[in-house]
């Protein structure tokens, strides 16, 4: 019986396990069930929200074509603006050069400063040698660029061929004639660079000058008028420059004359009043007597010592000896006096040797003075000849028979590029604006 309850025990536990496992699998299964429902709900929700948000595609077409009209517009109105602002202004301004601005030819010619100096003081030659040097230097071939800009130039150009008045008067176009604006503070002189222009060659010291004019014979004349004002002006500077050095040099000579003139008159003076032609003749004079006497002493006294050795000191002619010697040494020291005491109110004799040394010695020296300025004049006088700027004509004015001036190509080229780039920098400053 006990056996019994055991198996119907494990059999109602075994019963028990399977229906819990029965009982789980098929929650299990509701679980899943829900979760897909739920999942698909979601899906559904998505999907209803996701086409709620999209937009019907009549509406996208719509829109397309809407932004596709407004592109279309905003590239006809950036086209009609390139137009107006470029296209037409270069338009206007070609056509202005070419039907109503002046033609203007253009003289050409090419000029050069030389000097007659040898090549080691005139520089750099350039394309020149032998006698002509090119430029002494860059100086005087930039003096001449400048004054080709003056209002001088300018001024003598206008009162020997009217060149100012003819490109400021209605001989030429309205747009490019030569005004005066008196609110910047320039007049039509200050205009005139665009008629009359000039470059420099550093390397070579060339200078080409161009001259615009409104007709060739015209052109050639004012070119030809302007290397005749540059070359005098360029030969007055030189001329100018080279008096200057002449004229202090024969001042110098001129000083250095009168200072010998004045040396000479105080030497000779000198002379008359002392009455010594040369003090040192009357020095060497009394140096040579005292020399002598001197020797006269020595052999009176070697005469005493020999009859004193001899024992014959009281013989009257060691006393006549003595005597001598006296007389001799008194003289000696009256020579020496005369060099150094001054006798009846005169100098004494070395005074007057020194003053006569440096009256002499003045008179050398302004002698050397006017040598020296003798010599510097003639070579100043020398350099004036050598040195002198010579303007030469390197290549004499020409002029085509076709007008240089205005240049339709380039001027329309110019006119497109500047326009360009200022329309498309609006452009993008307007962009930035609107961003």
């Amino acid at each position: 019986m006990g056996e019994m309850r055991e198996v119907a025990e494990e059999e109602r536990i075994a019963n028990w396990r399977a229906e819990r496992q029965a009982v789980g699998e098929r929650e299990r299964q509701e679980r899943i069930r829900q979760r897909q429902e739920e999942a698909r709900a979601a899906e559904l929700r998505r999907q209803e929200e996701a086409a709620r948000l999209l937009p019907d595609p009549r509406e996208i077409e719509a829109e397309r074509a809407h932004l596709l009209r407004r592109a279309r517009m905003r590239r006809g109105r950036t086209l009609a603006a390139f137009a107006v602002f470029v296209v037409l202004p270069t338009l206007l301004i070609t056509l202005y050069m070419a039907r109503i601005a002046t033609p203007l030819f253009e003289a050409r010619s090419v000029t050069a400063i030389s000097s007659a100096a040898p090549q080691e003081q005139a520089g750099n030659s350039g394309i020149f040698t032998g006698g002509l040097a090119a430029g002494p230097s860059l100086e005087k071939t930039f003096m001449a660029h400048e004054y080709l800009r003056s209002r001088a130039l300018l001024t003598k150009l206008e009162d020997d061929t009217g060149f100012v008045t003819r490109l400021s008067g209605p001989q030429m176009d309205p747009l490019r004639r030569a005004r005066s604006y008196p609110v910047l503070g320039l007049d039509r002189l200050d205009m005139m660079a665009r008629f009359l222009r000039a470059a420099v060659d550093i390397q070579s010291g060339l200078l080409t000058i161009h001259v615009s004019d409104v007709s060739p014979e015209q052109a050639r004349i004012t070119s030809d008028q302007v290397l005749v004002l540059l070359g005098q002006h360029i030969n007055a500077l030189s001329q100018e420059l080279f008096a200057r050095r002449v004229a202090q040099s024969e001042t110098a000579a001129a000083d250095a004359r009168r200072e010998l003139l004045q040396a000479q008159r105080a030497l000779t003076q000198l002379q008359i009043d002392s009455g010594e032609a040369d003090p040192r003749t009357r020095v060497d004079a009394i140096y040579a007597s005292v020399g002598q006497l001197r020797t006269e002493v020595e052999e009176t006294r070697s005469k005493i010592a020999t009859l004193e050795v001899a024992n014959r000191s009281q013989n009257y002619a060691v006393g006549r000896l003595r005597e001598l010697e006296s007389r001799l040494t008194q003289r000696i020291t009256d020579l020496r006096r005369q060099l150094f005491e001054s006798a009846n109110g005169t100098s004494p004799l070395n005074a007057l040797l020194l003053e006569h040394e440096l009256a002499t010695l003045r008179v050398e020296i302004a002698q050397e003075t006017l040598s020296g300025a003798l010599a510097a004049l003639s070579q100043a006088r020398k350099e004036a000849e050598l040195g002198r700027s010579q303007f030469q004509i390197v290549v004499p004015p020409r002029t085509a028979a076709v007008a240089t001036d205005p240049n339709l190509l380039r001027i329309a080229l110019l006119c497109f590029v500047t326009l360009a780039t200022a329309f498309g920098v609006a452009k993008l400053l307007r962009a930035g604006r609107v961003d």
